[in-house]
Protein backbone atom coordinates (compact mmCIF):
# COMPACT_ATOMS: atom_id res chain seq x y z
CA UNK A 1 0.00 0.00 0.00
CA UNK A 2 1.36 3.42 -0.94
CA UNK A 3 0.17 6.45 1.00
CA UNK A 4 1.09 9.98 0.05
CA UNK A 5 2.64 12.25 2.65
CA UNK A 6 0.40 14.57 4.59
CA UNK A 7 -1.93 11.95 5.99
CA UNK A 8 -2.81 13.11 9.52
CA UNK A 9 -3.70 9.71 11.07
CA UNK A 10 -2.22 6.29 11.62
CA UNK A 11 -3.39 3.63 9.20
CA UNK A 12 -2.12 0.58 11.04
CA UNK A 13 -5.40 -1.02 12.23
CA UNK A 14 -7.28 0.06 9.11
CA UNK A 15 -4.55 -1.36 6.88
CA UNK A 16 -4.71 -4.64 8.76
CA UNK A 17 -8.49 -4.73 8.36
CA UNK A 18 -8.21 -4.00 4.64
CA UNK A 19 -5.62 -6.74 4.19
CA UNK A 20 -7.79 -9.20 6.08
CA UNK A 21 -10.80 -8.26 3.94
CA UNK A 22 -8.85 -8.82 0.71
CA UNK A 23 -7.57 -12.15 1.98
CA UNK A 24 -11.12 -13.27 2.80
CA UNK A 25 -12.34 -12.14 -0.62
CA UNK A 26 -9.71 -14.07 -2.56
CA UNK A 27 -9.97 -17.24 -0.51
CA UNK A 28 -13.70 -17.46 -1.12
CA UNK A 29 -14.43 -20.97 -2.42
CA UNK A 30 -17.29 -20.72 -4.89
CA UNK A 31 -17.47 -24.51 -5.10
CA UNK A 32 -18.99 -24.51 -1.61
CA UNK A 33 -22.00 -22.80 -3.14
CA UNK A 34 -23.00 -19.31 -4.28
CA UNK A 35 -25.17 -18.67 -1.22
CA UNK A 36 -22.40 -19.72 1.17
CA UNK A 37 -19.96 -17.45 -0.65
CA UNK A 38 -22.30 -14.47 -0.46
CA UNK A 39 -22.77 -14.90 3.31
CA UNK A 40 -19.01 -15.26 3.74
CA UNK A 41 -18.34 -12.00 1.87
CA UNK A 42 -21.08 -10.13 3.74
CA UNK A 43 -19.60 -11.19 7.10
CA UNK A 44 -16.09 -10.16 6.00
CA UNK A 45 -17.25 -6.78 4.77
CA UNK A 46 -19.28 -6.12 7.95
CA UNK A 47 -16.23 -6.86 10.08
CA UNK A 48 -14.10 -4.51 7.97
CA UNK A 49 -16.61 -1.64 8.29
CA UNK A 50 -16.81 -2.07 12.08
CA UNK A 51 -13.01 -2.10 12.41
CA UNK A 52 -12.65 0.91 10.11
CA UNK A 53 -15.25 3.01 11.92
CA UNK A 54 -13.97 2.01 15.35
CA UNK A 55 -10.45 3.10 14.33
CA UNK A 56 -11.76 6.39 12.95
CA UNK A 57 -13.67 7.16 16.16
CA UNK A 58 -10.65 6.34 18.33
CA UNK A 59 -8.51 8.47 16.07
CA UNK A 60 -10.95 11.39 16.25
CA UNK A 61 -10.76 11.28 20.03
CA UNK A 62 -6.95 11.31 19.86
CA UNK A 63 -6.95 14.21 17.38
CA UNK A 64 -9.11 16.27 19.74
CA UNK A 65 -6.71 15.59 22.61
CA UNK A 66 -3.63 16.37 20.46
CA UNK A 67 -5.02 19.79 19.46
CA UNK A 68 -5.16 21.87 22.66
CA UNK A 69 -5.80 25.07 20.68
CA UNK A 70 -8.82 23.45 19.04
CA UNK A 71 -10.30 22.24 22.35
CA UNK A 72 -9.42 25.36 24.29
CA UNK A 73 -11.26 25.49 27.61
CA UNK A 74 -11.95 21.75 27.76
CA UNK A 75 -10.21 19.55 30.36
CA UNK A 76 -10.08 15.75 30.37
CA UNK A 77 -12.05 14.22 33.24
CA UNK A 78 -11.84 10.54 32.23
CA UNK A 79 -10.07 8.76 29.40
CA UNK A 80 -10.71 5.48 27.58
CA UNK A 81 -14.43 5.53 28.37
CA UNK A 82 -15.87 2.55 26.40
CA UNK A 83 -19.00 2.72 24.30
CA UNK A 84 -20.81 0.29 21.97
CA UNK A 85 -23.39 1.44 19.46
CA UNK A 86 -25.39 -0.83 17.17
CA UNK A 87 -25.23 -0.12 13.44
CA UNK A 88 -26.42 -2.08 10.42
CA UNK A 89 -23.02 -3.80 10.25
CA UNK A 90 -23.21 -5.04 13.85
CA UNK A 91 -21.99 -3.71 17.22
CA UNK A 92 -19.45 -0.90 16.91
CA UNK A 93 -17.14 -0.50 19.94
CA UNK A 94 -14.66 2.30 20.64
CA UNK A 95 -13.18 4.43 23.45
CA UNK A 96 -13.14 8.18 23.98
CA UNK A 97 -12.36 10.87 26.56
CA UNK A 98 -14.78 12.70 28.81
CA UNK A 99 -14.26 16.49 28.98
CA UNK A 100 -15.43 19.30 31.26
CA UNK A 101 -15.49 22.95 30.19
CA UNK A 102 -13.58 25.11 32.67
CA UNK A 103 -15.96 28.09 32.50
CA UNK A 104 -19.44 26.60 31.98
CA UNK A 105 -18.90 23.29 33.78
CA UNK A 106 -20.53 21.43 30.86
CA UNK A 107 -19.35 17.82 30.51
CA UNK A 108 -19.28 16.08 27.12
CA UNK A 109 -17.69 13.26 25.18
CA UNK A 110 -16.37 15.55 22.46
CA UNK A 111 -15.66 12.69 20.03
CA UNK A 112 -19.33 11.66 20.23
CA UNK A 113 -20.48 15.22 19.66
CA UNK A 114 -18.27 15.71 16.59
CA UNK A 115 -19.38 12.32 15.19
CA UNK A 116 -23.04 13.34 15.79
CA UNK A 117 -23.70 10.44 18.15
CA UNK A 118 -26.41 11.41 20.62
CA UNK A 119 -25.98 10.96 24.35
CA UNK A 120 -27.25 7.60 25.59
CA UNK A 121 -27.97 6.30 22.10
CA UNK A 122 -27.31 2.60 21.62
CA UNK A 123 -28.54 2.52 18.02
CA UNK A 124 -27.03 4.51 15.16
CA UNK A 125 -29.45 6.99 13.56
CA UNK A 126 -29.44 5.39 10.13
CA UNK A 127 -30.33 2.01 11.61
CA UNK A 128 -32.98 3.66 13.80
CA UNK A 129 -34.51 5.17 10.67
CA UNK A 130 -34.56 1.80 8.87
CA UNK A 131 -36.04 0.02 11.89
CA UNK A 132 -38.79 2.63 12.23
CA UNK A 133 -39.75 2.43 8.57
CA UNK A 134 -39.91 -1.35 8.76
CA UNK A 135 -41.95 -1.24 11.98
CA UNK A 136 -44.79 0.58 10.21
CA UNK A 137 -45.39 -2.61 8.19
CA UNK A 138 -43.94 -5.35 10.38
CA UNK A 139 -43.77 -6.36 14.02
CA UNK A 140 -40.93 -4.89 16.08
CA UNK A 141 -39.19 -8.26 16.22
CA UNK A 142 -39.44 -8.88 12.49
CA UNK A 143 -38.20 -5.35 11.76
CA UNK A 144 -35.04 -6.07 13.76
CA UNK A 145 -34.55 -9.38 11.95
CA UNK A 146 -34.81 -7.73 8.52
CA UNK A 147 -32.64 -4.72 9.33
CA UNK A 148 -29.85 -6.17 11.44
CA UNK A 149 -30.38 -9.89 12.00
CA UNK A 150 -32.03 -9.39 15.41
CA UNK A 151 -29.08 -7.50 16.95
CA UNK A 152 -31.62 -5.00 18.33
CA UNK A 153 -34.32 -6.09 20.77
CA UNK A 154 -37.98 -5.50 19.93
CA UNK A 155 -38.24 -3.20 22.95
CA UNK A 156 -35.47 -1.03 21.49
CA UNK A 157 -37.24 -0.94 18.12
CA UNK A 158 -40.42 0.17 19.89
CA UNK A 159 -38.53 2.96 21.69
CA UNK A 160 -36.99 4.17 18.44
CA UNK A 161 -40.39 4.41 16.73
CA UNK A 162 -41.53 6.61 19.60
CA UNK A 163 -38.36 8.70 19.39
CA UNK A 164 -39.13 9.92 15.85
CA UNK A 165 -40.22 13.56 16.16
CA UNK A 166 -41.27 16.55 14.06
CA UNK A 167 -42.07 14.68 10.87
CA UNK A 168 -44.41 16.88 8.87
CA UNK A 169 -45.30 17.02 5.20
CA UNK A 170 -44.23 19.96 3.10
CA UNK A 171 -47.03 22.33 2.17
CA UNK A 172 -48.37 21.82 -1.36
CA UNK A 173 -49.77 24.48 -3.74
CA UNK A 174 -53.54 24.84 -3.41
CA UNK A 175 -55.58 22.81 -5.89
CA UNK A 176 -58.37 25.32 -6.52
CA UNK A 177 -59.23 23.77 -9.87
CA UNK A 178 -60.74 20.77 -8.07
CA UNK A 179 -64.50 21.15 -7.55
CA UNK A 180 -65.35 17.83 -5.91
CA UNK A 181 -63.67 15.58 -3.34
CA UNK A 182 -64.66 12.40 -1.51
CA UNK A 183 -63.86 11.20 2.02
CA UNK A 184 -63.89 7.45 2.65
CA UNK A 185 -64.39 6.94 6.40
CA UNK A 186 -64.31 3.80 8.52
CA UNK A 187 -62.68 2.32 11.60
CA UNK A 188 -60.47 -0.60 12.54
CA UNK A 189 -61.09 -2.59 15.71
CA UNK A 190 -57.85 -3.22 17.56
CA UNK A 191 -57.03 -5.38 20.58
CA UNK A 192 -55.47 -3.50 23.51
CA UNK A 193 -53.14 -4.76 26.23
CA UNK A 194 -55.83 -4.29 28.89
CA UNK A 195 -57.88 -7.01 27.20
CA UNK A 196 -60.39 -4.59 25.72
CA UNK A 197 -60.99 -3.55 22.12
CA UNK A 198 -60.58 -0.04 20.78
CA UNK A 199 -60.99 1.66 17.42
CA UNK A 200 -58.68 3.55 15.10
CA UNK A 201 -60.54 6.13 13.03
CA UNK A 202 -59.60 6.47 9.35
CA UNK A 203 -60.48 9.09 6.74
CA UNK A 204 -59.05 9.02 3.22
CA UNK A 205 -59.63 12.18 1.17
CA UNK A 206 -59.40 11.85 -2.60
CA UNK A 207 -60.55 13.46 -5.83
CA UNK A 208 -63.17 11.85 -8.12
CA UNK A 209 -62.16 8.28 -8.95
CA UNK A 210 -60.77 7.39 -12.35
CA UNK A 211 -61.27 4.09 -14.10
CA UNK A 212 -58.24 2.72 -15.92
CA UNK A 213 -59.37 -0.46 -17.67
CA UNK A 214 -60.61 -2.71 -14.85
CA UNK A 215 -58.82 -0.80 -12.09
CA UNK A 216 -60.30 2.10 -10.13
CA UNK A 217 -57.85 4.82 -9.09
CA UNK A 218 -58.36 7.28 -6.24
CA UNK A 219 -56.33 10.36 -7.29
CA UNK A 220 -54.30 12.42 -4.80
CA UNK A 221 -55.17 10.47 -1.66
CA UNK A 222 -54.65 12.13 1.70
CA UNK A 223 -54.80 9.85 4.77
CA UNK A 224 -55.87 10.75 8.29
CA UNK A 225 -56.06 8.30 11.18
CA UNK A 226 -56.03 8.41 14.95
CA UNK A 227 -56.72 6.28 17.99
CA UNK A 228 -56.56 8.95 20.68
CA UNK A 229 -58.44 11.85 19.04
CA UNK A 230 -62.07 12.46 19.89
CA UNK A 231 -64.39 12.66 16.83
CA UNK A 232 -64.45 16.47 16.98
CA UNK A 233 -60.64 16.72 17.12
CA UNK A 234 -60.24 14.13 14.37
CA UNK A 235 -62.62 15.93 12.00
CA UNK A 236 -60.99 19.25 12.84
CA UNK A 237 -57.67 17.86 11.54
CA UNK A 238 -59.37 16.52 8.41
CA UNK A 239 -61.01 19.90 7.81
CA UNK A 240 -57.69 21.72 8.24
CA UNK A 241 -56.01 19.32 5.81
CA UNK A 242 -58.71 19.92 3.19
CA UNK A 243 -58.49 23.70 3.57
CA UNK A 244 -54.69 23.59 3.31
CA UNK A 245 -54.82 21.61 0.06
CA UNK A 246 -58.00 22.91 -1.63
CA UNK A 247 -58.52 26.30 0.02
CA UNK A 248 -61.37 27.66 2.12
CA UNK A 249 -64.06 27.73 -0.60
CA UNK A 250 -67.83 27.59 -0.97
CA UNK A 251 -67.73 25.93 -4.40
CA UNK A 252 -65.99 22.72 -3.21
CA UNK A 253 -68.44 19.83 -2.96
CA UNK A 254 -67.55 17.16 -0.40
CA UNK A 255 -69.01 13.63 -0.22
CA UNK A 256 -68.50 11.65 2.99
CA UNK A 257 -68.79 7.87 2.57
CA UNK A 258 -69.26 5.63 5.58
CA UNK A 259 -71.30 3.05 7.46
CA UNK A 260 -73.48 5.52 9.36
CA UNK A 261 -71.65 5.48 12.72
CA UNK A 262 -72.38 8.58 14.79
CA UNK A 263 -68.73 9.69 14.86
CA UNK A 264 -68.63 9.55 11.05
CA UNK A 265 -71.72 11.76 10.74
CA UNK A 266 -70.00 14.28 13.02
CA UNK A 267 -67.95 15.17 9.95
CA UNK A 268 -71.01 16.88 8.43
CA UNK A 269 -70.74 19.52 11.16
CA UNK A 270 -67.04 20.18 10.51
CA UNK A 271 -66.76 19.91 6.71
CA UNK A 272 -68.62 22.72 4.82
CA UNK A 273 -70.81 21.72 1.84
CA UNK A 274 -70.56 18.06 2.82
CA UNK A 275 -73.06 15.33 1.95
CA UNK A 276 -73.23 11.91 3.61
CA UNK A 277 -73.53 8.77 1.47
CA UNK A 278 -74.24 5.48 3.22
CA UNK A 279 -71.97 2.67 2.09
CA UNK A 280 -74.01 0.30 -0.10
CA UNK A 281 -72.23 -2.68 1.47
CA UNK A 282 -73.76 -1.92 4.87
CA UNK A 283 -77.26 -1.36 3.43
CA UNK A 284 -77.08 -4.81 1.83
CA UNK A 285 -75.69 -6.25 5.06
CA UNK A 286 -78.82 -5.27 6.99
CA UNK A 287 -81.44 -5.86 4.30
CA UNK A 288 -80.05 -9.31 3.49
CA UNK A 289 -80.89 -10.41 7.03
CA UNK A 290 -84.42 -10.93 5.69
CA UNK A 291 -83.16 -14.07 3.87
CA UNK A 292 -85.86 -13.96 1.21
CA UNK A 293 -85.53 -12.32 -2.18
CA UNK A 294 -89.11 -11.04 -2.33
CA UNK A 295 -88.80 -9.43 1.13
CA UNK A 296 -85.45 -7.90 0.20
CA UNK A 297 -86.87 -6.51 -3.05
CA UNK A 298 -89.89 -5.08 -1.22
CA UNK A 299 -87.64 -3.34 1.30
CA UNK A 300 -85.66 -1.69 -1.51
CA UNK A 301 -88.94 -0.38 -2.93
CA UNK A 302 -89.81 1.29 0.37
CA UNK A 303 -86.34 2.85 0.53
CA UNK A 304 -86.56 4.24 -3.01
CA UNK A 305 -89.91 5.85 -2.17
CA UNK A 306 -88.62 6.98 1.25
CA UNK A 307 -91.67 5.35 2.76
CA UNK A 308 -90.39 4.46 6.22
CA UNK A 309 -93.81 4.22 7.86
CA UNK A 310 -94.86 1.42 5.52
CA UNK A 311 -91.43 -0.16 5.92
CA UNK A 312 -91.94 -0.29 9.67
CA UNK A 313 -95.38 -1.94 9.26
CA UNK A 314 -93.92 -4.40 6.75
CA UNK A 315 -91.07 -5.47 9.04
CA UNK A 316 -93.29 -5.90 12.09
CA UNK A 317 -95.69 -7.95 10.00
CA UNK A 318 -92.81 -10.29 9.19
CA UNK A 319 -92.02 -10.47 12.90
CA UNK A 320 -95.67 -11.28 13.72
CA UNK A 321 -95.66 -14.04 11.11
CA UNK A 322 -92.43 -15.48 12.53
CA UNK A 323 -90.57 -14.81 9.28
CA UNK A 324 -87.88 -12.98 11.30
CA UNK A 325 -87.35 -12.50 15.02
CA UNK A 326 -88.17 -9.25 16.78
CA UNK A 327 -84.55 -8.29 17.43
CA UNK A 328 -83.64 -8.62 13.74
CA UNK A 329 -86.67 -6.61 12.63
CA UNK A 330 -85.88 -3.85 15.11
CA UNK A 331 -82.19 -3.72 14.08
CA UNK A 332 -83.01 -3.48 10.37
CA UNK A 333 -85.58 -0.72 10.82
CA UNK A 334 -83.48 1.33 13.25
CA UNK A 335 -80.41 1.22 11.03
CA UNK A 336 -82.28 2.14 7.83
CA UNK A 337 -84.34 4.85 9.55
CA UNK A 338 -81.35 6.46 11.24
CA UNK A 339 -79.49 6.62 7.90
CA UNK A 340 -82.34 7.68 5.67
CA UNK A 341 -80.49 10.77 4.38
CA UNK A 342 -77.43 8.69 3.47
CA UNK A 343 -79.64 6.10 1.74
CA UNK A 344 -81.46 8.83 -0.20
CA UNK A 345 -78.13 10.17 -1.49
CA UNK A 346 -76.98 6.64 -2.29
CA UNK A 347 -80.07 6.03 -4.47
CA UNK A 348 -80.36 9.43 -6.16
CA UNK A 349 -76.82 10.65 -6.86
CA UNK A 350 -74.87 9.52 -9.98
CA UNK A 351 -73.42 5.98 -9.73
CA UNK A 352 -69.81 7.14 -9.95
CA UNK A 353 -70.39 9.58 -7.11
CA UNK A 354 -71.85 7.08 -4.63
CA UNK A 355 -69.26 4.33 -5.01
CA UNK A 356 -67.53 3.63 -1.70
CA UNK A 357 -64.41 1.68 -0.81
CA UNK A 358 -63.90 2.48 2.87
CA UNK A 359 -63.78 -1.20 3.89
CA UNK A 360 -60.97 -1.96 1.46
CA UNK A 361 -58.99 1.10 2.54
CA UNK A 362 -59.21 0.12 6.20
CA UNK A 363 -57.88 -3.32 5.31
CA UNK A 364 -54.96 -1.92 3.35
CA UNK A 365 -54.13 1.16 5.41
CA UNK A 366 -54.72 -0.07 8.98
CA UNK A 367 -55.60 -3.75 9.39
CA UNK A 368 -52.47 -5.09 7.65
CA UNK A 369 -50.40 -3.79 10.57
CA UNK A 370 -52.76 -3.12 13.47
CA UNK A 371 -55.34 -5.89 13.76
CA UNK A 372 -54.75 -8.86 11.44
CA UNK A 373 -51.99 -10.41 13.48
CA UNK A 374 -52.42 -11.56 17.11
CA UNK A 375 -51.27 -8.26 18.60
CA UNK A 376 -52.15 -6.35 21.76
CA UNK A 377 -51.36 -2.63 21.67
CA UNK A 378 -50.62 0.04 24.24
CA UNK A 379 -52.31 3.37 23.56
CA UNK A 380 -48.98 5.12 22.90
CA UNK A 381 -47.62 2.41 20.62
CA UNK A 382 -50.85 2.24 18.62
CA UNK A 383 -50.95 6.00 18.04
CA UNK A 384 -47.24 6.13 17.17
CA UNK A 385 -47.41 3.44 14.48
CA UNK A 386 -50.69 4.83 13.13
CA UNK A 387 -49.25 8.33 12.65
CA UNK A 388 -46.03 7.00 11.10
CA UNK A 389 -48.05 4.95 8.62
CA UNK A 390 -50.12 7.99 7.67
CA UNK A 391 -46.99 10.10 7.19
CA UNK A 392 -45.37 7.56 4.87
CA UNK A 393 -48.61 6.85 2.97
CA UNK A 394 -49.05 10.58 2.39
CA UNK A 395 -45.69 10.74 0.63
CA UNK A 396 -43.46 11.64 3.56
CA UNK A 397 -39.97 10.22 4.09
CA UNK A 398 -38.21 9.66 7.40
CA UNK A 399 -34.80 11.30 7.66
CA UNK A 400 -31.92 11.32 10.12
CA UNK A 401 -33.04 14.71 11.49
CA UNK A 402 -36.26 13.14 12.82
CA UNK A 403 -34.18 11.14 15.34
CA UNK A 404 -31.82 13.89 16.53
CA UNK A 405 -32.02 14.50 20.27
CA UNK A 406 -31.66 18.03 21.57
CA UNK A 407 -28.81 18.24 24.07
CA UNK A 408 -28.73 21.59 25.95
CA UNK A 409 -25.05 21.07 26.78
CA UNK A 410 -24.17 20.78 23.09
CA UNK A 411 -26.42 23.71 22.15
CA UNK A 412 -24.58 25.84 24.70
CA UNK A 413 -21.31 25.28 22.81
CA UNK A 414 -22.77 24.88 19.33
CA UNK A 415 -20.56 27.47 17.60
CA UNK A 416 -17.42 26.00 19.18
CA UNK A 417 -18.44 22.47 18.13
CA UNK A 418 -18.94 23.63 14.52
CA UNK A 419 -15.47 25.25 14.57
CA UNK A 420 -13.88 22.08 16.00
CA UNK A 421 -15.58 19.93 13.35
CA UNK A 422 -14.12 22.10 10.56
CA UNK A 423 -10.62 22.25 12.03
CA UNK A 424 -10.40 18.50 12.67
CA UNK A 425 -11.68 17.44 9.25
CA UNK A 426 -8.93 15.29 7.67
CA UNK A 427 -7.12 16.66 4.61
CA UNK A 428 -7.65 15.13 1.20
CA UNK A 429 -5.38 12.14 0.68
CA UNK A 430 -4.90 9.38 -1.86
CA UNK A 431 -4.33 5.71 -1.38
CA UNK A 432 -3.11 3.27 -4.03
CA UNK A 433 -3.43 -0.45 -3.40
CA UNK A 434 -1.01 -2.86 -5.08
CA UNK A 435 -3.60 -5.55 -5.79
CA UNK A 436 -0.96 -8.13 -6.81
CA UNK A 437 0.23 -8.20 -3.20
CA UNK A 438 -3.01 -9.77 -2.07
CA UNK A 439 -3.60 -12.31 -4.85
CA UNK A 440 -2.75 -15.89 -3.84
CA UNK A 441 -0.16 -17.51 -6.03
CA UNK A 442 -0.36 -21.27 -6.46
CA UNK A 443 1.49 -22.91 -9.31
CA UNK A 444 -0.98 -25.79 -9.44
CA UNK A 445 -4.00 -23.49 -9.82
CA UNK A 446 -4.18 -22.09 -13.35
CA UNK A 447 -7.01 -19.68 -12.47
CA UNK A 448 -5.14 -18.07 -9.56
CA UNK A 449 -1.90 -18.11 -11.51
CA UNK A 450 -3.55 -16.20 -14.34
CA UNK A 451 -5.07 -13.76 -11.87
CA UNK A 452 -1.66 -13.09 -10.33
CA UNK A 453 -0.23 -12.00 -13.68
CA UNK A 454 -2.99 -9.49 -14.39
CA UNK A 455 -1.42 -6.06 -14.42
Amino acid sequence: MKIKQGVSFTMYSITQAAEKLLEEIFKTNITEGLTSSIYHLYASFDEFVRTFLSSKLNELDQDIFNNPDCREGWKVVHKDVPRTIQCRFGPLSYKRRYYRHKETGVTLHLADVLAKIDKGDRIERGLALTLTELATDNSYEKSSKIACNNHVSRQSVMKKTRAAKNYELEKEPERREVKEIHIQVDEDHVAMQNGKSSIVKLAVVHEPRKQIKSKAILPNKMHFASHKDKPEDFWCKVSEGIIERYGNRDDLKVYIHGDGASWIKTGLEWIPNSVFILDRFHVHKYINKLNDFKYINQTWQYLRRENYNDLKVFLYTLVANDEIDEKTGSEIYSYLRNNREGIKNLLTLPPNTVKSCAEGLVSHVLSDRLSRKPLAWSAEGLETITQLRMYLLNGGALEEKHFVQTNPSVEKHKSKVIEMRKRLAPPTYYMNFDINKYIPRKKDNKFLKSLAHIS
